[in-house]
């Protein structure tokens, strides 16, 4: 695999075996979400990442790029159904000699795709909806919202600024151009208003008032909500009245 066309060509048989999966255990339940996941590159938003290494004794991430395992081995794990970390400590990695890291916690990551798939088809979209993502993260999911719904009926905020350049990159990379916003996601942005939807990649303690506001009577928010005494519950759809 040596060409930038070789790796396209794979992406796409790599992306339509994910989607089987993905259909076959439950997760996506509809062609239009099926659709999206066979065109949106995965590998374009987590060109590098590391993964949990099997090492005993301390918890240690190695990084995984086309250099570091080869670019066979790097895109089949692009498009495995697996959470890749991205960033530790709120810092930015250095990619031209990246090394081990131990003793951090993970603070940006890709989801697992049939997490991200499952919230979506929990999230039931219809044509024409107005959509607001907290939390961009690497700008997958944001890129298969941006395939089902239109790039302008998705607006998308990032709480940290390299984490958001990086998915505004990517996505315009892949012909995207959802509203980009940096900010605190628990304000919403009440100039998009009214929203049909928020949906919610990062976890809550409790529904922000701002999002309550901002969706429409009748729309869904969707989040994770975690008490504080409790696990926490993904993908728990709100229907706002």
């Amino acid at each position: 695999m040596a060409s930038e066309t070789d790796i396209e060509t794979a992406a796409v048989d790599l992306r339509r075996r994910l989607a089987r999966q993905l259909e076959k255990d439950g997760r996506l339940r509809s062609p239009e979400w099926r659709a999206a996941v066979e065109a949106v590159p995965r590998h374009r938003f987590i060109p590098r990442f590391y993964r949990e290494s099997h090492v005993p004794g301390v918890t240690t991430w190695e990084p995984v790029t086309p250099e570091t395992v080869g670019k066979e081995e790097w895109l089949r794990l692009v498009y495995t159904d697996e959470t890749w970390m991205t960033q530790f400590d709120g810092q930015d990695i250095d990619w031209a000699e990246p090394k081990p890291i131990s003793n951090a916690a993970p603070t940006s990551s890709s989801t697992l795709p049939s997490l991200v798939v499952r919230m979506l088809e929990d999230l039931d979209v219809q044509d024409g909806m107005n959509v607001l993502e907290i939390g961009t993260g690497t700008g997958y999911s944001t890129a298969l919202m941006c395939h089902r719904l239109g790039s302008e009926s998705v607006t998308s905020i990032e709480t940290d600024e390299g984490v958001a350049r990086r998915a505004s990159h990517a996505l315009t990379e892949s012909g995207h151009t959802p509203h980009l916003l940096v900010g605190d996601g628990r304000a919403g942005h009440p100039d998009g208003a009214p929203y049909d939807r928020l949906i919610a990649t990062c976890g809550f303690r409790s529904i922000p008032l701002a999002w309550l506001e901002q969706v429409r009577p009748g729309g869904v928010i969707l989040t994770t909500l975690r008490a504080l005494d409790a696990l926490p519950r993904p993908g728990q759809a709100h229907r706002h009245h």
